[in-house]
């Protein structure tokens, strides 16, 4: 983190404006350049946060703030993000995971007090998109019923994506972390998400 090379990464004002504009002068854009300049600098586990806590929560207006704003700056920020990283050839080693911890609700709602319908939290089914590292794109793992409530085929939970991860990062199975009372907990205690790479 003291490095010359992670604090030159941190100025992204030295990029070009017109890269800058490519990202998008929003939030979303800016924080995936910065991702880019990470991974550049050797970064090894980068976290873009797509805004503050409540940013993708669309209780209220659910579609219209995701078309007028959250889609359309992930779009252009991811767009660019992965034209870089492949144009470098650092998408070879870099894996890219965009996802939430909980999708949305299959049924429209109205919060009390509001006019604009939203959509709820909902941990049976949510989407993932993972690229690079390997993992071979264009192709959809997993099915959902006709009104995305719940899995029809086999389903991945966050053990699964973290194991996934630690994996891809080389680190082996059988590594364990001990508690504040000395007990081992597994690191890599999902299986690998391996239609992912086949």
């Amino acid at each position: 983190l003291t490095s010359a090379r992670v604090t030159k990464a941190f100025d992204i004002k030295s990029e070009p404006a017109d890269v800058r504009d490519r990202y998008g002068r929003n939030k979303f854009g800016q924080s995936l350049l910065l991702t880019r300049r990470l991974v550049e600098a050797g970064v090894p586990i980068v976290q873009a946060a797509m805004g503050i806590v409540q940013t993708w929560d669309t209780h209220v207006d659910n579609w219209g703030r995701m078309k007028n704003t959250l889609l359309p700056q992930l779009d252009q920020g991811l767009l660019a993000l992965m034209d870089d990283l492949t144009a470098s050839g650092l998408i070879q080693d870099t894996m890219v995971i965009v996802m939430g911890e909980f999708g949305r609700t299959p049924k429209i709602s109205t919060l009390p007090g509001q006019s604009i319908p939203g959509r709820d939290h909902w941990p049976n089914v949510y989407s993932a998109l993972f690229a690079g590292a390997g993992i071979r794109g264009g192709q959809v793992i997993g099915e959902s019923d006709s009104i995305a409530a719940y899995p029809l085929s086999r389903s991945w939970d966050p053990a699964d994506v973290c194991t996934t991860i630690f994996e891809a990062l080389g680190v082996p199975d059988h590594v364990e972390l001990l508690d504040p009372l000395g007990r081992p907990n597994r690191l890599l205690n999902g299986e690998t998400i391996s239609p992912l790479y086949t």
